[in-house]
């Protein structure tokens, strides 16, 4: 089976790591092409090369388009792929699934929905609570740097005996209100007398891979996505990290189920105390490794695809 996974854009490269996954998996031929290539400064893990704007004017998206058993739409309807009348044209259609991740907007998020529903494509989604949609925690690289934990006695190693919390956003602080207010309490904690001194590193704008480099040295994380499980929260539990946040019952509930534990979720009232109760040294946190790796188990990719392409309905037309 060919699988075309089109999204606007994949900063992060976990897209490019999950077709890399489908293919390891023998799921899939998968392969990649983004809309909108955010360079290679601030990509991560592969070559996600906005191919219809290569040199070949389009040869290349035109033979994967040609050979798509499926179509794997991230945040996106068929009508915003290039040459995508193209696709409705062919003998035999590919198949369509939509994806749906953090980066959609709510309104955005409700249309692609109620596309998916129109068309009958089958819908994964990355946010809990989507109508219609079977919820996938987002993917992210197994036991794969710099998503994985410092090696042991790593810590002890480094020049500062400072602990250090770090907040990463890819956008201005002002426009997530909630985080900010979450730095500025966490900032005015730090100006108390303590035990130990802690600094706290405020990244954005960052390229992706600086930012997992600098997170996975911390100690605690700060993480706030308005209410939804910030994918910072994931990728720190996966580092080793201690979260400081909130979410929604809702979000709590899906991802305790999934895991079969609680969420190791610090609230910001009890920051003082983890902030006295943490040592500089300290390995990374076992308990909030295993928490992840059993939420965010690769294999239940491998299981909503392979449910998902084969219910997958054949591209009829194009808007």
């Amino acid at each position: 089976m060919r699988v075309l996974v089109v999204a606007q854009a994949d900063e992060s490269g976990t897209l490019y790591q999950l077709c890399k996954h489908l293919r390891a998996s023998d799921l899939a031929d998968a392969r990649m092409v983004t809309i909108e290539h955010p360079g290679p400064s601030r990509a991560l893990g592969g070559p996600a090369s906005d191919i219809h704007r290569v040199y070949d004017r389009g040869q290349e998206l035109r033979y994967l388009l040609d050979a798509a058993d499926v179509l794997h739409m991230v945040d996106l309807a068929l009508e915003s792929v290039p040459m995508a009348e193209r696709v409705a044209a062919r003998l035999r259609p590919p198949r369509i699934l939509l994806h749906l991740t953090h980066a959609c907007f709510v309104g955005q998020r409700a249309q692609l929905a109620a596309y998916a529903a129109a068309s009958g494509a089958p819908c994964i989604a990355t946010i809990p609570g989507v109508e219609g949609a079977t919820f996938v925690p987002p993917f992210i690289p197994p036991r794969t740097p710099p998503w994985s934990p410092l090696l042991p006695g790593s810590r002890a190693r480094t020049r500062s005996s400072d602990l250090q919390l770090v907040a990463s956003s890819a956008s201005p602080i002002r426009t997530r209100p909630r985080l900010e207010r979450l730095i500025e309490f966490t900032e005015q904690q730090l100006e108390r007398p303590r035990r130990r001194s802690a600094r706290l590193d405020v990244m954005t704008g960052r390229p992706y891979r600086e930012t997992l480099q600098r997170r996975r040295r911390a100690h605690v994380a700060l993480a706030d996505a308005d209410g939804e499980m910030p994918i910072e929260a994931l990728e720190s539990w996966l580092q080793g990290l201690f979260v400081v946040g909130e979410v929604d019952d809702r979000v709590r509930s899906a991802y305790e189920r999934l895991a079969q534990r609680d969420l190791p979720l610090v609230p910001p009232d009890r920051l003082p105390e983890l902030l006295d109760s943490l040592d500089p040294e300290n390995e990374p946190d076992a308990e909030a490794i295993t928490w992840a790796r059993r939420a965010c188990d690769p294999y239940r990719w491998i299981e909503a695809c392979t449910l998902g392409y084969a219910a997958a309905p054949a591209v009829s037309r194009v808007a």
